[in-house]
């Protein structure tokens, strides 16, 4: 798994031919281990080509441990006789064998960091609890049931990053009045830490009851500017002259469609 060069890195760092020159070398040294006489030079020459082309990509250390391995026996025992094909075939095993280590080495490593980062996780909600409860208690005790449901919604391990889901109120409260407070008990409690925002959006329903409701407070507003209107009519509340109250109550007919005292009398009970 280390950062070794690849025949390809050898051939562009010392010139062309300089990895099958080497295999050459090693597979010539191989032959007389074991004793052989079956290859011929043209052949140890042909073979260094076409392994130094076909596993190009192959670390320098995994090709010298390869060699190591054949010598050791791993590959079996052969008896004098090794030829090209042997070589090649052992080759492959070796490939396929490393593949698998490699696989094997992956999975044991993410697993680990796997692990690690479940539990990375684990202590930074354990220190958000922790966090929470302290912010709670300097928060007011109106704004205590708005801010109860603010949570962790996604965690960011590489990024040393969290976000927190909240609607546009609690968003509100917590970058407007308590600031101050929420940055420094979270800076203290859980250093290092940034924050990301996620403002829920209203759903249908909540939209429809704000704005119901803005209708029937606009309503009311309206309403009750009417009556004053018409009691200030009434009372002169401004000691208007006679022609000011009487072009005063021809407004307000034309407005409501009758006198101040006819809509001070319509709209008794729901004065009341």
């Amino acid at each position: 798994m280390a950062d070794y060069s690849t025949l390809a890195t050898l051939d562009l760092a010392l010139g062309k031919h300089s990895s099958s020159n080497w295999l050459t070398v090693a597979i010539s040294d191989l032959n007389i281990f074991c004793g052989s006489k079956s290859m011929t030079d043209e052949q140890i020459e042909d073979l260094a080509d076409f392994i130094a082309s076909e596993y190009k990509d192959m670390k320098f250390s995994m090709m010298q441990l390869f060699f190591y391995r054949f010598k050791r026996g791993d590959f079996g025992k052969f008896y004098g006789k090794v030829d090209p094909m042997v070589i090649t075939c052992a080759l492959k095993d070796f490939v396929e064998e490393c593949a698998k280590k490699r696989d094997e080495y992956l999975t044991e490593e993410y697993e680990a960091r796997k692990k690690e980062a479940d539990n990375a996780r684990q202590a930074l909600f354990q220190k958000w609890h922790i966090f929470f409860a302290e912010f709670m208690k300097e928060v007011k005790e109106e704004d205590k049931d708005d801010l109860s449901g603010v949570c962790i919604e996604k965690v960011f391990e590489l990024d040393n990053c969290i976000r927190i889901e909240t609607t546009k109120d609690q968003y509100d409260l917590l970058e407007g009045v308590y600031f101050n407070t929420f940055s420094r008990l979270f800076q203290k409690i859980i250093p290092g830490i940034s924050i990301q925002y996620k403002v829920k959006k209203p759903s249908p329903e909540a939209v429809k009851q704000q704005q119901d409701s803005n209708r029937n407070i606009q309503q009311i507003n309206e309403q009750n500017i009417s009556l004053s209107s018409a009691k200030a009519v009434i009372d002169n509340i401004y000691d208007l002259p006679k022609d000011g109250i009487t072009q005063m109550r021809n407004v307000f007919f034309k407005r409501y469609g009758c006198t101040p005292e006819e809509y001070l009398k319509n709209n008794h009970q729901t004065n009341h």
